[in-house]
């Protein structure tokens, strides 16, 4: 089932055309485009994206771009639902907190050694709603939490094209040590 409609989809995604120049993006730009947008109070998200799932935060496509090749994901974060820390496959991603509040934890890779990577961690910074933020390889690591044990977050985040796996890395150490982890990324179905 394609994306309902919901008041303010077109403006969300002329705000993304917009900031294209020709086939490239400056991410920056668009992060402070998003902020923005969001600030005017016109896109309303469908109440769908409201309902968490208690077993795993969702993820589903609001709009995949033929001419530019991104696509705008809304991901439902379920009350203290978090990611693993991850990578982006290499991808840059613009991302813009719609409701609630999540700490980001971005990772450094300060070392590789026998199929292991070690990371740092930087200290979480606490977005609330209508904060953005971007990445792009090589800083690509982090995680993403929804702090909070009743409250449900919903954030959009746009990708260069369609992002349907990364890796994970699980911590084999106290030491900083992890072993990396493929993992697909499902989209979940419209209601």
């Amino acid at each position: 089932m394609p994306a309902p409609d919901f008041p303010g989809r077109a403006r969300l995604i002329d705000t993304i055309e917009r900031a294209f120049n020709g086939t490239k993006i400056d991410p920056a730009q668009l992060k402070q485009a998003l902020e923005s947008l969001y600030h005017e109070h016109s896109v309303v998200l469908p109440a769908p994206l409201l309902r968490p799932d208690p077993g795993q935060y969702l993820r589903r496509r609001i709009h995949a771009s033929r001419q530019h090749g991104y696509q705008l994901i809304a991901m439902t974060w379920g009350p203290q639902q978090a990611t693993p820390l991850h990578d982006h496959a290499g991808s840059w991603c613009v991302d813009c907190l719609w409701h609630g509040e999540m700490d980001i934890i971005r990772h450094d890779l300060i070392a590789e050694r026998d199929g292991l990577l070690r990371f740092t961690a930087r200290p979480a910074q606490r977005a609330c709603a209508g904060t953005g933020d971007w990445l792009a390889a090589p800083a690509e690591y982090h995680i993403m939490h929804n702090p909070h044990p009743h409250h449900t977050a919903v954030s959009l985040h746009v990708y260069p094209h369609q992002f349907s796996h990364c890796d994970w890395f699980e911590a084999v150490d106290g030491q900083g040590w992890h072993r990396r982890h493929r993992s697909e990324l499902p989209l979940t179905p419209w209601e």
